[in-house]
């Protein structure tokens, strides 16, 4: 009698993983959020100390749970950890996320900090939702 290779009796357990991966790629989407932040906090201030930008890093929360980004590329567990992201310095940023096909998300904009992060704005995003108000921001969903 032959003995199996590894490749062989793990073949059933591959198959059966891809096949549920390709099932649950049809439950999301992957968006584009252009994010646009005005020049000064509603109060008038600078986002940042002597007359900075804000420093752009977002979070969203769906049915994949929060998942942070400050670097575009790279989810983050908790906005404690940021640190300096590609959208330093910047009154606009883009983000390429997957987020549920269908059912809003929820997306909170900030402004990375040292000390505490500013939060620039939060809102609610369905479907099909084009250009959206968040705050102190306005976000393009494409």
């Amino acid at each position: 009698m032959k003995p199996l290779s590894l490749a062989m009796l793990l073949a059933p357990v591959m198959l059966s993983a891809l096949a549920s991966d390709a099932g649950a790629q049809g439950a999301f989407r992957n968006v584009s959020l252009a994010i646009n932040v005005a020049s000064h906090k509603p109060n008038g201030a600078a986002w940042d100390a002597f007359g900075g930008a804000p420093d752009i890093a977002i979070c969203i929360n769906s049915a994949l749970g929060q998942r942070c980004f400050a670097a575009g590329d790279a989810a983050l567990a908790f906005p404690s950890q940021f640190g300096r992201g590609r959208c330093q310095d910047a009154f606009a940023c883009g983000f390429s996320v997957v987020v549920p096909s269908t059912g809003p998300f929820t997306l909170t904009v900030y402004d990375v900090d040292l000390s505490a992060h500013d939060t620039i704005g939060a809102c609610m995003i369905g479907p099909g939702a084009g250009v959206v108000a968040c705050g102190s921001a306005t976000v393009a969903v494409r």
